[in-house]
């Protein structure tokens, strides 16, 4: 059987949803995952180009008492969303209204007082909308959500959208070519590593990037 090449904006959980599947750790401890698993570590920040083994459906059989209901109950780790909020002086956005839009459905939900929202949503997500109402903030925050579609911290695209998450004006995800995006990159880097304490490079080498994964969660 052919690998499962990864695409932008898959995650593990929704591969595994995919493909039949309800624990998406029934890919992620294949033996045949082994490499990747240990180079990507974080089964849902997955690289477009990355390949899976992704195990066939099996049947099951049980043994039941004939003219009697039966129920079955299948466990299923699914999948949860977890995003902090931070005002213009990066203090927490604590306690504020919110509204989350995923898979159609919307519901009304309050951050603690960290700033963080955390909720659980279907296996396949892929798409979102996060609109938060505060005080602490210059008016409505309204941002969309790429579920899956945060690259590696070690690719050039993961460390533009981490910066871009965390507020540094980093540009477009997607490998800068022309100068002025360079150095809009570059530029993003220095404020980050002199926030954080960090050499002053403009390069997000092991160390910056170490202190990016930190700092952003993943």
């Amino acid at each position: 059987m052919p690998k499962y090449v990864v695409e932008q904006g898959d995650h593990l959980s929704k591969i595994a949803s995919d493909h039949g599947l309800r624990r998406w750790q029934t890919i992620w401890d294949h033996p045949d995952n082994a490499a990747l698993k240990q180079q990507r570590i974080n089964p849902n920040v997955l690289l477009p180009g990355d390949k899976l083994e992704v195990p066939t459906l099996k049947e099951r059989e049980e043994s039941c008492a004939t003219a009697q209901r039966h129920r079955f109950r299948a466990k299923t780790p699914g999948l949860v969303l977890r995003v902090k909020t931070l005002d213009c002086g990066r203090q927490p956005v604590a306690n504020a209204e919110a509204t989350l839009w995923v898979s159609g459905e919307y519901e009304l939900l309050k951050t603690d007082g960290q700033g963080l929202l955390e909720r659980k949503l279907p296996m396949d997500a892929t798409v979102g909308r996060l609109r938060i109402e505060s005080d602490s903030l210059a008016g409505t925050l309204d941002v969309p959500l790429g579920i899956g579609e945060l690259d590696p911290v070690d690719e050039v695209t993961g460390q533009i959208g981490r910066l871009n998450n965390l507020g540094y004006d980093a540009g477009a995800v997607e490998p800068p070519e022309a100068a002025l995006a360079k150095a809009q990159l570059a530029s993003a880097i220095e404020e980050f590593q002199c926030d954080q304490g960090l050499d002053i490079d403009g390069d997000c080498g092991p160390k910056t990037q170490k202190k990016l994964k930190e700092i952003h969660g993943c």
